[in-house]
């Protein structure tokens, strides 16, 4: 009896544990960048749409709670900020405007959870 009683107390403590960390990631400071819609009383010139994914690779808890939702990590959150950073920079931009950061849903491969996160805006270029 204390046998099953033990593993239902290690079941939940594992169960009850969190794996997630809120961290903010930096953006390059060389390049503005906003989720807002424009640069406040600056003119500027749209020039083209920028776009960056990349595929986050999760492990469930012991695969009975994939994270369907997953959170987009420091890591790859600055990742994806750099390449469309140098994707504007190529174009002659200077900020990124109307900024995004989402993700396609999850595909789960048994305890792998496989979520592909992205990043777009418009880069612009101040008259």
């Amino acid at each position: 009896m204390k046998k099953y009683i033990v593993i239902g107390v290690m079941a939940l403590v594992l169960l009850g544990m969190g794996c997630a960390q809120i961290t903010k990631a930096n953006v390059p400071s060389d390049i503005y960048m906003t989720t807002g819609d424009g640069i406040k009383n600056k003119d500027y010139k749209p020039l083209g749409v920028v776009y960056a994914v990349r595929a986050q690779i999760t492990v469930s808890c012991l695969g009975l709670f994939p994270p369907y939702l997953p959170q987009v990590g420091p890591v790859i959150e600055k990742t994806l900020k750099d390449d469309i950073a140098k994707q504007a920079k190529e174009m002659g931009a200077d900020g990124i405007i109307n900024l995004e950061i989402g993700f396609l849903p999850a595909n789960v491969y048994g305890l792998i959870v496989v979520t592909y996160v992205y990043a777009q805006g418009t880069a612009v270029k101040i008259k």
